[in-house]
């Protein structure tokens, strides 16, 4: 049995030196490698935010997917060899003319709330060395599969839409609604038209207040005037007038 130091049981092991000056060792290959992933993940968030646009473009589903189905290659790995084909019910969208489908294919299909089946899918023109899927990255299969998600969930909520039109009637109007309608409407141009007057009447009398009156001329019979003026009925009258006016005090 080796034999152990008491006083050296409990201090931790000592850790390795690293020396952080030393500059790390990255061959040519490696900085190759790493530039060639990150512009393959650019191409990737690329072709999802393309078909997120073409998608709030709100198009016809076909025109919709004819756009997206051309977005498609550049986003693969050998783009230069890559098309596409998008499959929805009995509609078929193509990415080149001249299409030909081949043996080396990355294919999702879907299905829609309406029960139409669809598949997006690429293909190579040749065959290219194995992948983890055939000659397609892993990264490639989580991009069609997201591109997948997005494409039904666009068109489901089209569906759906079109679906609560369809089971809500339109409601016809009745000859009493029609009525009620047309004497609300004369009701509330009548009002407008009074409101117009008064107020045009308002802003005459608001005009005038800035001038103080002092004096008010009378033109009565002498007994009217002894009347009107023992009862006070003229204060009474013209404070009235001001009142119906809206106005906040006399002249």
């Amino acid at each position: 049995m080796k034999d152990e130091n008491i006083f050296d049981a409990g201090k931790p092991k000592q850790q390795p030196v690293i020396d952080v000056d030393q500059p790390l060792s990255i061959s040519q290959e490696d900085i190759k490698k790493l530039l060639s992933e990150k512009r393959e993940r650019l191409k990737e968030l690329g072709a999802i935010h393309k078909t997120t646009t073409i998608l709030k473009e709100e198009k016809p589903f076909d025109e919709m997917l004819q756009a997206i189905v051309k977005e498609l290659p550049p986003a693969w790995q050998h783009s230069e060899d890559a098309i596409a084909r998008i499959k929805y019910g009995e509609n078929v969208f193509l990415s080149h003319a001249g299409f030909k489908a081949t043996p080396w294919v990355q294919r999702k299909t879907f299905e829609t709330i309406d029960g139409k089946e669809g598949s997006i899918e690429v293909f190579y023109r040749k065959k290219f060395p194995e992948q983890e899927e055939g000659p397609f990255f892993i990264e490639e299969r989580h991009l069609i599969n997201n591109l997948s998600s997005l494409i039904t969930g666009h068109l489901n909520t089209q569906i759906g839409k079109s679906l609560l039109k369809q089971s809500v009637p339109e409601k016809k109007e009745t000859q009493e609604e029609k009525d009620q309608r047309t004497h609300a409407s004369m009701n509330r141009q009548l009002l407008q038209k009074f409101l117009n007057k008064h107020n045009s009447d308002r802003d005459i009398y608001h005009d005038l207040m800035q001038y103080k009156v002092r004096e008010i001329l009378l033109v009565a019979n002498l007994y009217d005037a002894y009347i009107i003026e023992q009862e006070g009925r003229f204060f009474e009258q013209v404070t009235g007038e001001y009142y119906q006016l809206n106005l906040s005090s006399a002249p």
